[in-house]
């Protein structure tokens, strides 16, 4: 029986080598063009779903020395390190997280690019399944906190104005005038 233990997937097993600006600087070359930086940043933000590149300036900084490597773009770095080393950059540039799912409705190893949001009324985070959804599961939809009803002894009698000729103001109307 084989006592070893078991390998860790590729990119997890040497990520303690990994080095952010070793890996721009083997993307960029020995003599990065402006042309090759511009490619190489759109790239690096379309890898962890960016909506703006990194900027030429953003990276001339940091192969200068001026500037350290923010953690949008070490997460890029990441993803590209471990494609290098023989994984898919998706799994380096995110990170696994527990998730507990119904069972047969999520794969084992899924990749799930939503964001979570906090149920209102359980306080559990959540991925929802449509963008406007607003509650984990319809039980908490079911027991969402009523609107308070309104203070005994309002009516509209009771809501009229003390001051002046006793009317309700509507909005839009303006006192005085």
């Amino acid at each position: 029986m084989d006592n070893t233990p078991p390998k860790a997937p590729v990119g997890l097993q040497t990520l303690k080598t990994f080095d952010p600006r070793a890996v721009l600087v083997r993307l960029l070359g020995p003599e990065p063009t402006k042309g090759r930086i511009r490619t190489v940043g759109v790239q690096l933000a379309s890898l962890i779903i960016r909506p703006a590149p990194f900027t030429t300036g953003y990276v001339y900084n940091i192969l200068s020395g001026k500037q350290n490597i923010g953690a949008p773009l070490a997460q890029a770095l990441r993803g590209v390190w471990v494609a290098q080393n023989g994984g898919h950059p998706i799994s380096g540039a995110f990170d696994p997280i527990d998730v507990y799912a119904v069972a047969g409705t999520v794969e084992p190893a899924s990749l799930i690019l939503a964001r979570s949001r906090r149920c209102p009324t359980c306080l559990i985070p959540f991925v929802p399944r449509v963008p406007n959804q607003r509650y984990c599961n319809h039980v908490c939809k079911r027991r969402r906190p009523k609107a308070p009803p309104p203070p005994q002894g309002s009516s509209a009698a009771g809501m009229e104005s003390t001051e002046g000729d006793g009317a309700l103001l509507s909005e839009g109307e303006n006192d005085g005038e």
